[in-house]
């Protein structure tokens, strides 16, 4: 009556002391109501362990029931921890976590982040739940076991979809952090590269500077050959430009004509001094 009442401390402490003093069918029957009264309360754990319990049955209702009350447990279990899911469809929560970040988790697991592994814990949680309703489908075709199992499909499928969907980003995502990557070291080898050639022409330029400097140095000691000087009595004049003269003057460098010699001698003085 206390179970009836929703006084589920009260009927958990009546209950736990008389499955300790009962044996067979009736313990099986204890047992299924103590599991009814934990999971009124949501203590997921301690509902399984009396419906594994009620399992221990004869009858085969009761191992129908306490199956079904088993699965539903585990599917609660994993359910709870999408307390702000709405009305929205397993699938397209959990996506939206992704992208938002991290999802409320119970318990022990309470800021895990949503990728692939904890998707792997979730998905792992409903086939516990699966296999407990297939194993009351097998017991008893009850409508509501259908139901159950057919949603627990629905859940595992779209938990499934989104795994591969995120394993494609992540795989392309890593390809896109590969590229970059080379594309980093493509440009640093051209960068060295680029030292590399700068500095052996700068090398190059050190080593040759010297010898341009000895040449013009051996330049500026040596008369040039095409332009030589010359020096008279202190006046200096190039050899092109004495050339020049001698052909101006070539008249005045031809001897006198013996007939003419006679012309070109200078008269004495009527006085020798």
């Amino acid at each position: 009556k206390a179970l009836e009442n929703a006084q589920y401390d009260n009927a958990i402490a009546y209950l736990s002391k008389a499955i300790e003093v009962t044996t067979g069918e009736d313990k099986a029957k204890i047992a299924m109501a103590l599991g009814q009264a934990y999971y009124r309360q949501s203590k997921w754990d301690k509902a399984a362990e009396s419906y594994t319990t009620a399992l221990l049955s004869e009858q085969v209702k009761t191992q129908a029931d306490a199956s079904f009350n088993f699965a539903n447990t585990q599917y609660q279990k994993q359910w709870s921890e999408f307390s702000d899911i709405g009305t929205q469809n397993l699938k397209e929560y959990l996506k939206g976590k992704l992208q938002k970040g991290p999802t409320p988790s119970p318990q022990n697991d309470k800021n895990a982040p949503l990728d692939i592994e904890r998707l792997d814990r979730i998905e792992e949680n409903f086939n516990n739940a699966l296999e407990q309703y297939n194993h009351a489908l097998t017991l008893d075709q009850n409508p509501s076991f259908k139901a159950n199992k057919k949603l627990t499909e629905q859940h595992i499928k779209g938990i499934q979809e989104l795994k591969e969907e995120l394993q494609d980003q992540q795989n392309q995502d890593q390809q896109n952090q590969d590229q970059q990557n080379q594309d980093q070291q493509n440009q640093d080898q051209q960068n060295q590269d680029q030292q590399n050639q700068d500095q052996q022409n700068q090398d190059q330029q050190n080593q040759d500077q010297p010898n341009q400097d000895q040449q013009n140095q051996g330049r500026q000691s040596t008369p040039s050959n095409q332009s030589p000087e010359m020096s008279e009595n202190g006046y200096t004049i190039t050899e092109q430009e004495a050339r020049d003269l001698l052909e101006r003057h070539a008249d005045l460098q031809q001897r006198p004509d013996p007939d003419r010699r006679q012309l070109w001698q200078t008269k004495k003085p009527e006085i020798d001094w």
